[in-house]
Formats: structure tokens, C-alpha cells, sequence
């Protein structure tokens, strides 16, 4: 199956207020639940432009978790390694939007099924035959079990001659920067390919401006630098 991208980490659903600048502290609606998980969001929209993807991670048995499978399969992505946990509930993000373009989040995921990604799912006979695995910051920062996973599927995906790509999606709200940048540091050290936006590529560089802090990734090892600049598109950035 060489050609295959494959993502592993967070699934979750995702609730969010219906109007914007109401804070999650306060009684007031919401919309949702939908499928959710950045991790899972990347490889639902990669299936739809065709590609042959998988997905490893792990939901609750329940009706989120449903909600989530049946999205991914709907949509083709082979879920074969997605496990459902009768013992554990399927993680959880609660959003609000504010006027300014920020928002706020309340997850329920480290001990949630989103965190209990399991060795025996990181098949090393399946991995080996991957082209891309694409990693996230998130999927790092939920816990430590989970970081190990992420590390492990590199290595096998490394060792069989296939690459990474690594969008930072940082999560300041989950872990504080130095963390997320020394837990970041393996996988840049390894890829081939890093998303980050503007914020992100200078949180992980230590510097105040995105440019720069572009440049200084790739010291890392990455061969692409892919600046995300919202409406403005990207800047590329190559070793």
C-alpha cells in the first residue's frame, strides 16, 4: 500500500457556542457535537481529494465515538486502526469565537479515550509501507503515553524509508511553551515537511518575528518550511 498518508492522534468532537463573544462560564447555547481533532480533520480532508489514508487513535464506545468513525469512513479513510474503549468517554472540545478572532477552549482529553492511543495499533507491518505520516503538536501535548506512540510511528515510518510532516498546532491551553518545544524538538529533528503559522513558527524558534523564525526550523532538519499566512497564503521556505 506504498502511497498511503496516514495521521494518528486526537479524535474528538467538537461543541461550540452558537453566537460569538459568549464565554464558556456563563449559561447560554451551543451547536454541535462535530467530528473533531485536528489530526483527524487533516486526514478527513485528504481522503476527500481522493488519496489512499488511514488513521490510528482511539474513541470511546459511544456516540460521539460513532459520530467520528462513521464521519471517517463515510468519507474514506481506512479506519482500521481507530479502537473504541468501553472504559473511557471520547474526548471532548468545548469553543467559544470572540469578536476579535480569538477563542477559547475547554477540552476533556487527557484522560479521556483520546489519550489511550496503545502500542499494538502502531503496526509496524502497516506503517512500513506509508509514504507520509503526518503528526501534530496537539497529539504531543495531550500526555505522555500518547507523545511515546507518536515518537514510535515516526521511527517505524522513518526506518521504512517514508517521511513526516508536522503541523505544529500548538496548544499553549494544554502544556506551556518550553514543553511543547522540547517535545516538538524529535519530531522537527526528523521531518520533511512543518506547517506552522506565524505564531507558531516563532513560539517554537524563540524569536519575535515569523520569517526569521522559519529560517531558524529549518536548522532543525526539515527540508520545507510551509509559513501558513491565512488569507495571505504561504511563504515557502527551503533548506
Amino acid at each position: 500500500m506504498r502511497g498511503q498518508i496516514v495521521s494518528i492522534g486526537e479524535l474528538l468532537v467538537e461543541i461550540m457556542r452558537e453566537k460569538v463573544d459568549q464565554p464558556l462560564g456563563v449559561a447560554g447555547t451551543f451547536d454541535g457535537p462535530f467530528a473533531s481533532g485536528a489530526p483527524a480533520i487533516f486526514i478527513d480532508a485528504v481522503a476527500r481529494l481522493g488519496v489512499n489514508c488511514g488513521f490510528i487513535g482511539t474513541v470511546g464506545k459511544d456516540d460521539f465515538g460513532r459520530l467520528i468513525v462513521e464521519r471517517l469512513k463515510r468519507d474514506g479513510v481506512d479506519t482500521t486502526y481507530i479502537r473504541s474503549l468501553s472504559d473511557y468517554t471520547t474526548g471532548v472540545a468545548f469553543v467559544t469565537y470572540f469578536s476579535d478572532g480569538s477563542r477559547k477552549f475547554i477540552y476533556h482529553l487527557p484522560r479521556a479515550a483520546s489519550g489511550k492511543i496503545y502500542e499494538d495499533q502502531v503496526d509496524s507491518d502497516y506503517l512500513s509501507k506509508v509514504k507520509y505520516l503526518h503528526l501534530m503538536g496537539s497529539s504531543l501535548s495531550i500526555n505522555e503515553e500518547c507523545r511515546k506512540i507518536c515518537y514510535k510511528a515516526a521511527r517505524v515510518v522513518k526506518d521504512a524509508g517514508g517521511k513526516i510532516s508536522f503541523d505544529p498546532n500548538l496548544r499553549p491551553e494544554l502544556l506551556g511553551i518550553e514543553k511543547i518545544r522540547e517535545i516538538s524538538e524529535p519530531i522537527l529533528s526528523s521531518c520533511e515537511v512543518v506547517l506552522p503559522s506565524g505564531e507558531e513558527a516563532k513560539m517554537l524558534a524563540g524569536t519575535q518575528d515569523a520569517e526569521e523564525a522559519s529560517q531558524k526550523l529549518l536548522e532543525y532538519g526539515p527540508k520545507i518550511i510551509a509559513l501558513k499566512r491565512g488569507k495571505e497564503g504561504s511563504w515557502i521556505f527551503t533548506a
